[in-house]
């Protein structure tokens, strides 16, 4: 599981999943997902605080970390005094997606947005999201990106993000978790949850699962990510092709209405194969 290159393998969930808290109208939630992130929590939660229009509340979920991640989070929020602040922690690691999910059930914001351990918000995040979403009457907006290797401040421009349009839904439009803020009727109502059988592409496959429900989407011209780059980093180790081909073999019936080219059933028979080795049923 370490190397998380295709599927996550299937294990039968050990704790039991908690049921959506209910949601407060006009509140904002920022979710982390973390796994051995002693070395960048901090900082994400750091760009929390120094919002302009502060987050009503900040949920990490630990995803089975064995640095002590949580512990790091908890003394954070002991030291600085976030609104709402939680830590929970997964019996066992099965990925940021599931990590995402349980995030979600135990957030009650209206507008949740998303936020990786390692990576930072710039200030103005969360009130030009709101605003955006105020103005578009989205039920989903991404934004721009800017990475930084070691210091935050030095920061360059990550490639374009665009609109999830027929030439580039199936994972070309950069869009990416960290620069993601969603509705959480989007989860919570419409039933759209993060695939956690992906080791990567499960934010690509969240776009393409709510274009394909008729939910509205907008990609926003502001910077709303500042993404660490890290040769260690997750983003490097997933089997992207695979992850992909799964999203097409996944939402095939909609893609060939959008006009994507079908797979050969060769490459498809090999996607649903490396699921089953992995332990998850075809869909």
């Amino acid at each position: 599981m370490s190397d998380r290159i295709g599927f996550l393998p299937y294990l039968p969930c050990p704790w039991p999943q908690s049921r959506p808290s209910p949601t407060v109208p006009d509140t904002v939630s920022v979710i982390i997902p973390a796994y051995n992130a002693t070395a960048t929590i901090a900082y994400a939660l750091k760009s929390c605080a120094w919002q302009t229009r502060r987050p009503d509340e900040v949920v990490v979920v630990d995803d089975a970390s064995t640095d002590g991640t949580g512990i790091v989070a908890l003394a954070w929020s002991s030291q600085n005094k976030p609104a709402t602040f939680g830590v929970s922690r997964l019996d066992c690691n099965r990925g940021a997606a599931a990590a995402r999910n349980e995030a979600i059930r135990l957030c009650s914001g209206e507008f949740v947005i998303y936020l990786d351990a390692d990576d930072m918000m710039p200030d103005g995040r969360i009130a030009a999201t709101l605003q955006e979403f105020y103005n578009t009457g989205a039920d989903v907006i991404y934004g721009q990106k800017q990475w930084f290797e070691h210091d935050h401040t030095q920061r360059k421009a990550d490639r374009r993000v665009s609109e999830p349009a027929p030439g580039n839904i199936v994972g070309g439009t950069g869009f990416g978790c960290g620069a993601v803020a969603v509705r959480r009727s989007v989860h919570v109502e419409d039933g759209l949850w993060l695939d956690e059988s992906m080791s990567v592409g499960e934010d690509a496959e969240l776009l393409v699962a709510c274009v394909s429900a008729g939910l509205q989407v907008h990609c926003s011209t502001n910077v709303y990510c500042w993404r660490r780059k890290s040769e260690g980093s997750l983003r490097n180790r997933g089997n992207w092709g695979l992850m992909r081909s799964w999203l097409r073999v996944k939402h095939e019936a909609w893609l060939d209405g959008y006009g994507v080219r079908p797979m050969p059933l060769a490459d498809r028979g090999r996607v649903l194969a490396a699921r089953r080795e992995a332990g998850w049923a075809e869909i």
